[in-house]
């Protein structure tokens, strides 16, 4: 069979959905999908990588691209491996450069502590008496003189080499800087006020480095967020051990990040990756290798905490893991700017030269006004609008819209914005359960475990037993989504699963809050964990939906809703929710810290009523001529006497008998169980 058709295939049903992707959509949700890398998903980041690509419409244009891709392949071939592009450059990169990004998450909430207390609470910080002993002579407090707040500057830099301190720690001795309400508040400030801006300007600034890498290669642009992911490391330890001389404080930790988003960030960094293994495999083989990047990534994230630990206990130094994760980016960066083969030739990048200069010229002759200024600042929000509730002409008495895509919108919404408080709810298990970085890493990997292990293994097991020998069938171009009983069957099981995974996750959050111990709350994340199904089953239903919604066929974009779907990821889950959750638990620690999972039951809760509200068509379409085969139908006979006749006109007919001009189709209503 000609491979040929899978290109067009993804070109013709992405090329359409492009201003859909390239606002802001957060490449987050692509790197590390919740279920299981799929065709959609392929031809979603196909897209993502190519966005300036024209629309190829003929056999000829497939044949002229299928000719420069095996051209470019064997030109390749011929070169030697060290300048060759190739996707395991970057895969055997990537679950090492995961573990660096995973060992400091949990570390960084206890800097970030150490901080704000020698600052705000410096008797506490001195009275712990796990750094007294060690500090220099020109930082001690004075002995004869009182035991005052500025008088006291104990010396942060020992207190993060202390191996008293490393050893009180992992003695479970209770820490007075953790539990101190003050000093939690100004780090939740702290914490909310660098995730957010990461957010907004990865938000912001992701679709224009996309761009840059299209004229000036995957290896420049790997290169620049690199060097931002290094340039925020060395931030962290200068600041970490010099925050007293440096303006600011240790506020002036907001800096890297604000650095490293306006270079892209982690975010572009990954669509750059994925941007480069894309150029460097053939369709045929891109799926496979994207699973293993994925699972490469799983690997470095479930892990990653763990070594990070163990790193922290033998060195007794809690920037160590610091220092681990600035060589690693240190080597990344040498690899992408001096040894990393680009995987894009010189006429590929002249080409998006010309393209990108003539989109400019477009938009410069396009009349400008402040209007247009100012909606051109929200155009990332307009994939959004395919959510929006659409008129239906054979909707029932007291239906007049159709909500179900909205009211999925709403429930991802609400769920996705739980991912805004992992920061904070770090910051509870050190308060609550005076916890160190080294336990909140081991809780990391443990409950990364379980939800890797309930997508790759759980869900898929249970979903071939539920469903018995139900696959998903792969329609060409021409065929609806919507189309059969098996379609509307996999709506229903997957709008079930979502359903399902919710109310594992209201179980969690709403127990949370009175688990007595560490174990009991380690118990009921895992049992949130197991609900990681809720996010592929409630995209599968959303494609159902949009198919239907839109008619089917050609006109399903699969793309644009995944474009849509991840907008909503990023505003939620990158920006609303860090700074909603770090402005709730600023304002209730002191009373009642458990308040962050109340919210998170709050949004699982809304999203449940949501997922209720959804009712899926009742009705099928089918033509006329497949109507004799409904047995006991009451118009059956009716409707083969009105179809239309070959070689006869509307007219004619309307003469020869008084029916209706045109009955293309009939409607045939759903058994109801």
């Amino acid at each position: 069979m000609s491979p040929s058709p899978t290109p067009s295939r993804s070109r013709s049903r992405m090329s359409s959905s492009r201003h859909a992707l390239g606002g802001s959509v957060s490449y987050a949700q692509s790197i590390l999908p919740d279920g299981p890398v799929d065709e959609e998903t392929v031809e979603l980041l196909d897209e993502l990588m190519h966005p300036h690509h024209e629309q190829d419409d003929t056999l000829v244009d497939d044949a002229v691209d299928h000719s420069e891709r095996a051209q470019r392949s064997a030109e390749r071939q011929q070169l030697p491996w060290w300048k060759r592009p190739s996707p395991w450059w970057l895969l055997l990169a990537t679950p090492i450069s995961t573990i660096a990004m995973s060992a400091t998450m949990a570390p960084k909430i206890e800097v970030y502590t150490l901080l704000a207390c020698s600052v705000h609470k410096p008797e506490i910080f001195k009275d712990t008496q796990l750094f007294s002993a060690h500090l220099p002579p020109s930082l001690r407090p004075h002995d004869d003189g009182p035991n005052t707040g500025a008088s006291v500057r104990p010396s942060f830099d020992v207190a993060l080499s202390n191996t008293s301190t490393m050893n009180a720690m992992t003695d479970q001795k209770p820490s007075p800087c953790a539990s101190d309400p003050v000093v939690q508040a100004a780090v939740a400030k702290l914490t909310t006020a660098i995730t957010t801006s990461m957010g907004v300007l990865g938000c912001l600034t992701t679709a224009w480095w996309g761009s840059f890498s299209d004229r000036y290669g995957r290896t420049r642009i790997l290169g620049l967020t690199i060097a931002g992911l290094l340039i925020n490391d060395f931030n962290f330890i200068l600041v970490a051990q010099n925050f007293r001389r440096i303006p600011g404080g240790y506020w002036f930790l907001i800096v890297g990040p604000i650095i490293e988003g306006c270079l892209g960030g982690f975010v572009s960094a990954s669509a750059a990756s994925h941007a480069y293994m894309a150029d460097t495999t053939t369709s045929s083989e891109r799926s496979r290798i994207f699973s293993l990047f994925l699972g490469l990534v799983f690997f470095g994230l479930g892990f990653g905490p763990t070594i990070g630990s163990l790193l922290i206990r033998f060195t007794q130094n809690l920037l160590s893991v610091f220092y681990l994760a600035a060589g690693v980016h240190l080597s990344y960066a040498i690899m992408a700017w001096f040894l990393l083969p680009e995987s894009l030739t010189k006429a590929q990048m002249h080409s998006a030269h010309l393209q990108h200069q003539e989109s400019r010229r477009l938009r410069s002759e396009e009349e400008v006004t402040l209007l247009v200024r100012f909606q051109r600042l929200f155009d990332f929000l307009k994939p959004l609008t395919i959510f929006f509730p659409e008129p239906v002409n054979t909707a029932p008495k007291g239906r007049k819209c159709d909500w179900n895509l909205t009211l999925l919108a709403i429930a991802y919404a609400f769920t996705v914005s739980i991912m805004g408080s992992m920061m904070v709810k770090f910051q509870y298990l050190i308060t609550t359960y005076e916890w160190n970085s080294e336990l909140v890493g081991y809780f990391l990997t443990i409950t990364g475990a379980t939800r890797a292990i309930c997508l790759a293994v759980f869900i898929p097991v249970a979903i071939k037993f539920a469903k018995g020998d139900f696959k998903r069938s792969r329609v060409p171009e021409s065929e609806p989504l919507v189309s059969d009983g098996s379609h509307r069957h996999s709506a229903s099981f997957d709008l079930a699963l979502a359903r399902g995974s919710i109310v594992l996750e209201t179980i969690a959050y709403a127990t949370m809050p009175f688990a007595p111990t560490g174990l009991s709350f380690t118990l009921l994340t895992m049992l949130a964990s197991m609900g990681s199904g809720f996010t592929p089953a409630l995209q599968s239903a959303a494609l159902e939906l949009y198919g239907q919604k839109v008619g089917g066929g050609a006109n399903v974009e699969s793309g644009k809703l995944f474009g849509a779907l991840s907008v909503l990821q990023a505003l939620c889950g990158q920006i609303l929710g860090p700074a909603i959750y770090g402005l709730v638990y600023i304002k209730t620690l002191a009373t009642f810290p458990q308040a962050i999972f109340m919210v998170s039951l709050t949004s699982v809760i809304i999203s449940s009523i949501c997922l209720s509200l959804v009712r899926l068509p009742t009705d099928v379409r089918t033509d006329v001529e497949e109507v004799s085969h409904i047995p006991d139908h009451g118009v059956r006979d009716a409707t083969l006497v009105d179809v239309d006749l070959p070689g006869e006109t509307d007219g004619a007919l309307r003469g020869r008998k008084k029916v209706p001009p045109a009955v293309p189709e009939v409607t045939v209503s759903a058994p109801t169980p």
